[in-house]
């Protein structure tokens, strides 16, 4: 069975790493997330 709160962790170690990496990705990326969240 899956640790959710093992996961939960690593995917944050993996966003803040993306985040590291190309930080213009990642605003993109929320960008793109919340103007999707707000045409709903």
């Amino acid at each position: 069975m899956l640790d959710w709160n093992e996961y939960q962790g690593q995917l944050q170690t993996a966003i803040a790493e993306i985040g590291r990496i190309s930080p213009k990705i990642l605003r993109g990326y929320r960008g793109l997330s919340e103007e999707g969240f707000l045409r709903r």
